[in-house]
């Protein structure tokens, strides 16, 4: 079963980009988003083929489980609205174990997300966390379009033929009640459904498999020797780490989608084998033979503007011949600035993989107390008045002289700008430069790791170019 993590979720989350999907028939993949519905913080997950989803209120520690937390609120989705847990379980079965990635493109998405519109004026039973009426609404009273059929329908209808086609009967009877009607009928008794779903499980695992051949077979023979080499490395430094850690070396210490070392939440996929950050690093270092750098997930402590401390989370990732330090301010699940888009301060630096830790952890210190005492942006109150700059609640932005941000993309291929922590649409990124009208605007686009000219700086060398 694939859940694809939209991008506000993985953000939430902390977890890296996930790299594209392995091909999955669209009736096991899903979609997972958080929202928050009658002031409630809700995980949805939506089926990326027929748009049947269930809804669920969320507390703090469900998030480490969210593998087992998707599969139950599936379960329990499907159940509440009439599927038989027979059915259910069959199609849990053939789904397979959990695995995290993208979300399945934009017309799934897109159905969701008009699905999560009707969700955002509901109101949410307070005393449960499955959210039973809010799961019947967008199953069985909106009527919506979805990525895998033509037209409008609803949801449990759309879900129910997917399951039918697939050889499960949707609303079928249990076992024991199958016995009773039928005892007195003639059945065939050589071709059982049980059997047409293992022959049509096997041709699935035939097909995969005779295309991964075809694949492998269009590779040089060296290339192909070498790839087995490197898997056999990896395979070989995974159980040695499984041993140290006092696990069974032989398979992971969790099942589903988890570091395969350790069998906590995964960050990064080698194939289809998750690690977790640390263990991936490790695992990196043993093979280019450099020493484990065992801190790597540190906080650093940054005075603010206005005096106050700000906490920047670090979180390393070799990406070999370099590490990549990352320092990413931390913001509160219940910090107001989240209703106006802040996401936090991000900074980061490339450094040599030997490089002294101590020496890279001063030097990202450095860049994350610069971007908090520099800004790039000025904030004012909003006086009531049409004024210009980037309207952002009740506050006015304006663009500073100089400073830095990123850009970056959501699943539906919009883009946003994040400058000094906070996200700017198309709109209000060019609403930040309107103080400036009637000026000779310069702007330049710089690579984060790029320190950024003064202003007197940009000024001396307009006058050396003759421009002023």
């Amino acid at each position: 079963m694939q859940i694809g993590i939209t991008i506000p979720l993985r953000e939430f989350l902390k977890w890296k980009p996930f790299p594209p999907n392995c091909e999955e028939p669209l009736i096991f993949c899903w979609d997972a988003h958080r929202i928050k519905v009658d002031g409630r913080v809700m995980l949805v997950v939506c089926n990326a083929a027929n748009r049947f989803a269930g809804v669920t209120a969320m507390r703090g520690n469900d998030w480490k489980r969210l593998g087992e937390t998707c599969v139950e609120l599936v379960r329990t989705s499907m159940t509440e609205c009439g599927f038989s847990p027979s059915a259910v379980e069959e199609y849990l079965i053939r789904a397979g174990a959990v695995e995290f990635g993208r979300t399945h493109g934009r017309k799934a998405v897109g159905c969701m997300n008009r699905m999560i519109d009707t969700l955002l004026w509901s109101q949410c039973d307070h005393d449960e966390q499955f959210q039973a009426y809010l799961t019947h609404i967008v199953n069985e009273q909106d009527l919506g379009s979805c990525a895998a059929h033509e037209g409008q329908g609803y949801a449990t209808e759309r879900m129910a033929q997917d399951l039918s086609a697939m050889g499960i009967d949707p609303y079928g009877m249990p076992p024991d009640a199958l016995d009773d009607e039928f005892s007195d009928t003639d059945i065939d008794q050589d071709v059982t459904p049980e059997d047409n779903a293992l022959e049509d499980i096997a041709r699935e695992v035939d097909a995969i498999i005779a295309a991964m051949d075809a694949e492998a077979a269009n590779a040089s023979p060296e290339a192909q020797e070498a790839a087995q080499n490197l898997a056999k490395q990896i395979a070989s430094i995974a159980r040695a780490m499984r041993i140290e850690r006092g696990h069974d070396p032989a398979c992971p210490p969790v099942e589903g989608v988890a570091c395969t070392v350790c069998g906590t939440n995964p960050r990064v996929f080698l194939g289809a084998i998750p690690y977790c950050l640390n263990c991936y690093n490790e695992l990196t270092e043993r093979l280019m033979g450099a020493p484990h750098v065992t801190n790597d997930a540190s906080v650093l402590a940054v005075f603010g503007k206005d005096g106050d401390m700000l906490q920047f989370g670090v979180e390393r990732m070799l990406t070999p011949p370099f590490a990549r330090w990352a320092a990413h301010e931390v913001v509160e699940d219940d910090d107001p600035r989240h209703d106006t888009g802040y996401v936090g301060i991000e900074v980061c630096i490339d450094a040599n993989v030997a490089e002294d830790q101590e020496e890279t952890l001063a030097k990202l210190w450095e860049k994350a107390q610069e971007a908090v005492s520099r800004p790039s942006t000025y904030v004012h109150e909003h006086s009531g008045r049409i004024s210009n700059g980037a309207h952002v609640g009740d506050k006015v932005h304006f663009a500073a002289n100089s400073g830095w941000g990123r850009i970056i993309e959501d699943e539906h291929g919009h883009y946003s700008i994040i400058i000094d922590g906070q996200r700017y649409d198309a709109e209000q990124f060019l609403g930040l430069f309107t103080g400036y009208t009637g000026f000779n605007l310069y702007w330049q686009i710089h690579d984060r790791g790029d320190d950024l000219p003064e202003p007197w700086e940009i000024t001396e060398s307009y006058k050396r170019r003759g421009l002023m």
